[in-house]
């Protein structure tokens, strides 16, 4: 498709008028900015025949607006959304005033104001039609500058809209992807394996984006750094049976939350979004990834059993989880996509495959703080419909069955489709084994990979220069005493830090076999309890001891300072190797 712009002449011009001095930049400047290009169809119909066509004009504030032709030409406006390609054809004066299609993705270049008409121009010096060659090279380097400028401002204007938009398909590529696709996902709803009404409903869908707030193509296209525009607008609307009405019914729920994170760029520093890093986090909710499923897809781990709400709101507070769920989606996630795209060029799913182990969850966990989290994740998961291949539940304890119920309320319908749950161990094997090779399997559920304790502790290794990983244990001290112990090997010591929101507070020893080593009290700041509510206050840390060094058994005891308000304390303690 090329574009052929025309000058267009003034309407009822005399050409027995007598002609006054021609004055070049003038004339390239009003040229410039009368410039017309006139879309016609391949049928070949010339300029004044009916026709279906499109004018774009670029006006003198450098804007491309649309509209039908003045004295150019008559007839609808042509949609180039069609399945018809469109030629652009039109009278040029020469080839140096063609302007290709592909100018109107950049700012026009900025033109130099028309300079005054010297009086001692004259045709019998030619010389003075022609700008001095100083001032002639200065004009051209600042031209060349601000071009430079202008050309390098819409390149980062660019590379952000494809960050989350993408770049724009026209609507014949648009369908031919959702037909007949480079690469295939066998699947229903997929490019590729789509019927005709889901073809259409899809381009419906995407021409109601860009009519739209943008803040819904900004959501659509958020994986846009791994997922072409076909998948995306498809994923979207498998969610809702290829209904965009129903689509923007469910974006409409993740809007707001959106453009919330947006401001903060989706929390790329997680230490400084919710005040902790990231090993420490998982401590208390064990989130990791590792491997990929037989079909490429990334898996995720969640050890439900060591999932602790009450450590979570030791060491943040409830309004700054999301922010961790945010960094997962937009950061984890989209990291793993990569590595997987990486792995397999023809990787098309924007999936993941997830494993929920229940052991050791206990009725205690599945708690009011617990259910808080779990919908604050759903509400997010509103942005990323689709990005669930499927979740096999394994180690269901008996009593899951009542905690499924109440849990099930929180998570889309087509979602709970996809949840295996088992509870016997040679079953959920089997069942694993199918959909994830041995080797990228963690050793806990019958593969040969490293287990959940070595993946955390990998996780926490990252978070300090020298870490070894992370001890934590999270402590409720009530009554007379509560006791913790744990060992530290030879070749390493431990810094240890109390975690808490108790408004009361509590006093810790800590002592080697017999030996006492320190002993203080672990409580709010002062003046924290002034804005205390339901007996606790915002999270706070206090250092206990550093450098604790191996070999031998420790063991730490925490008495409530108030012995009628017990609290929740975490016991963190960071391990490195032993300094010589």
């Amino acid at each position: 498709m090329v574009k052929f712009p025309c000058c267009s002449s003034a309407a009822g011009a005399d050409p027995n008028a007598h002609a006054a001095p021609r004055n070049i930049h003038a004339e390239k400047a009003a040229k410039a900015a009368s410039r017309k290009t006139v879309t016609f169809n391949n049928d070949g119909n010339r300029a004044g025949e009916p026709t279906d066509f499109h004018v774009t004009r670029e006006g003198t504030n450098g804007e491309w607006a649309s509209g039908n032709a003045d004295a150019q030409a008559t007839g609808p406006v042509h949609d180039d959304s069609s399945e018809g390609g469109s030629v652009y054809l039109d009278a040029v004066e020469s080839m140096d005033d063609i302007q290709y299609s592909f100018v109107a993705a950049y700012p026009p270049l900025v033109l130099d104001a028309v300079p005054p008409v010297s009086s001692n121009i004259t045709m019998s010096d030619p010389k003075t039609l022609m700008r001095p060659q100083a001032e002639q090279d200065s004009h051209d380097l600042a031209v060349s500058d601000r071009a430079a400028k202008a050309m390098e401002d819409k390149a980062k204007a660019m590379l952000e809209a494809n960050r989350v938009g993408g770049m724009r398909r026209s609507t014949r590529a648009l369908r031919k992807e959702l037909t007949k696709p480079g690469v295939v996902v066998e699947e229903r709803g997929f490019p590729g394996e789509l019927t005709e009404e889901e073809v259409e409903a899809v381009q419906h869908f995407r021409r109601e984006l860009e009519k739209r707030d943008p803040v819904y193509s900004e959501i659509v296209h958020g994986f846009s750094a791994v997922e072409d525009e076909p998948f995306s607008l498809c994923r979207y609307l498998r969610a809702r049976k290829f209904n965009p009405d129903e689509t923007f019914k469910l974006l409409d729920g993740g809007k707001d939350l959106w453009r919330e994170a947006k401001k903060n760029d989706f929390y790329p520093d997680l230490e400084q979004a919710i005040g902790v890093n990231q090993a420490l986090f998982t401590s208390q909710y064990p989130f990791v990834y590792h491997g990929r499923a037989k079909n490429g897809c990334p898996v995720a781990y969640l050890q439900c059993g060591g999932l602790q709400s009450e450590g979570v709101l030791c060491i943040t507070t409830m309004d700054k989880v999301p922010r961790y769920f945010w960094n997962s989606f937009m950061f984890d996630f989209i990291d793993q996509l990569k590595m997987c795209k990486e792995a397999n060029k023809n990787f098309m799913r924007c999936e993941c495959m997830q494993v929920y182990d229940l052991k050791g969850l206990s009725r205690a966990q599945v708690n009011n703080d617990a259910i808080e989290v779990i919908k604050m994740a759903n509400q997010i998961t509103t942005c990323f419909p689709e990005t669930l291949h499927c979740l096999v539940i394994v180690n269901a304890p008996g009593f899951f069955s009542f905690a499924w119920k109440l849990i099930k309320k929180f998570i889309d319908p087509r979602t709970a489709s996809k949840i295996e749950v088992y509870s016997s161990e040679k079953v959920q094997t089997k069942r694993l084994l199918e959909l994830i090779p041995a080797t990228e399997l963690s050793s806990d559920y019958g593969g040969s990979g490293p287990t959940q304790f070595e993946l955390l502790q990998t996780q926490a290794r990252r978070a300090y220069e020298g870490s070894r990983g992370c001890l934590s244990e999270l402590m409720y001290v009530k009554g007379s005493e509560t006791k913790f112990e744990f060992e530290i090997p030879a070749n390493e010591e431990m810094n240890i830090t109390i975690h808490s929101r108790s408004a009361s507070g509590a006093t810790f020893s800590l002592s080697k076999e017999t030996t006492m080593l320190r002993s203080m009290d672990v409580k709010p700041p002062d003046g924290a309890n002034n804005s205390a509510k339901g007996g606790h206050v915002e999270p706070y840390k206090v250092e206990i001891s550093k450098n604790v060094r191996g070999p031998g058994k420790f063991h730490v005891i925490g008495k409530p300072i108030v012995k009628s308000s017990p609290g929740y304390f975490l016991f963190v303690g960071d391990r490195f190797e032993a300094k010589q």
